[in-house]
């Protein structure tokens, strides 16, 4: 009796029905690897049809993958892998904050706003370079810059109870005096830069005590917080983090993403810089709020880079 392998792979069977079984695999980059060395019919397949099985692949087991993921290039399998990656690290980063170990959960009816945020985090991630990144957020209208802020938002406080080293709480002790809350303040927003461009996944690696997670961290406050301290007016025991590498004359280091973020908000929300981190916050601690409780078509409208229209979400 012939094998299965060889009854399928025979010149007599359709080659759609053997599409048709491919593409109701579950999508494993590793299986399709190992579906293409069994025989080369079955490489002939699945190379020559990458795309309309990717494109079915999507449609039965990520239905929105085309709206949550930029696709200028062909989607194909290495693109489907991706955004399985990118759902996988979300979903982890999303578990943490809404835990309720989390001592500043987000409340349920901000999640769906705030996973929002992630997913334009990877949006932002995908523009090349620092000035198209700085465009594309000045592009953006305040439903979707309001969503990427909450998710470093909440991620910031995470960071502090969950991430090692330099950002987490014990470090500063229970009670802040000016010097150590300046400190904390700078390695927060050098995290923030980190998030602003490496995505998601530097929120992930820092919460979830990856390797060179903190590294990766000490790079972003070497080139981005205050560290001109004067010791000498210094009354406490108070010790700076001070870090070694290239010197950058003012004018030369990248312009702040997370403070171009933060300025868009501002001027959207009508409001002066200093003031829009504390009106956002009292803005969306009640559950009523526009924003609250979005789901999926909201999620497509600011994933499109339009504001929330509706309160139908």
């Amino acid at each position: 009796m012939p094998s299965m392998t060889r009854t399928l792979v025979d010149a007599s069977i359709p080659g759609e029905l053997l599409l048709g079984i491919i593409e109701n695999l579950t999508f494993d980059k590793k299986v399709m690897r190992d579906i293409s060395l069994v025989h080369p019919r079955l490489r002939s397949l699945v190379l020559e049809f990458q795309y309309s099985i990717t494109k079915k692949f999507a449609s039965n087991q990520l239905h929105h993958a085309t709206t949550d993921f930029t696709t200028d290039e062909t989607a194909n399998y290495r693109w489907l892998a991706r955004c399985i990656r990118r759902y996988d690290v979300i979903d982890e980063v999303m578990d943490v904050l809404i835990s309720e170990k989390n001592r500043l959960a987000v409340h349920p009816h901000n999640m769906g706003v705030t996973n929002t945020g992630m997913l334009l985090l990877y949006r932002l991630f995908d523009v090349d370079g620092i000035d198209n990144k700085i465009a594309f957020i000045k592009s953006l209208p305040r439903s979707p810059i309001l969503a990427m802020f909450l998710a470093i938002h909440f991620s910031i406080f995470a960071a502090r109870h969950y991430g090692k080293g330099i950002i987490n709480d014990k470090r500063y002790g229970p009670y802040l005096d000016g010097n150590n809350f300046e400190m904390r303040s700078e390695v927060e927003f050098s995290f923030a830069e980190g998030v602003m461009e490496l995505g998601p996944q530097f929120i992930s690696d820092i919460i979830l005590g990856a390797d060179n997670a903190e590294n990766t961290l000490m790079l972003f406050f070497h080139d981005h917080a205050f560290q001109d301290w004067n010791m000498h007016t210094i009354q406490s025991d108070f010790v700076p983090i001070n870090t070694q590498g290239p010197h950058r004359e003012p004018g030369t280091r990248s312009r702040s993403l997370w403070t171009t973020v933060q300025e868009r908000l501002a001027d959207l929300s009508d409001c002066p810089l200093n003031e829009v981190v504390d009106r956002v916050i009292e803005e969306i601690e009640e559950p009523g709020h526009w924003h609250s409780w979005m789901g999926l078509a909201g999620k497509a409208e600011l994933m499109k880079g339009l504001n929330l229209t509706n309160e139908y979400d």
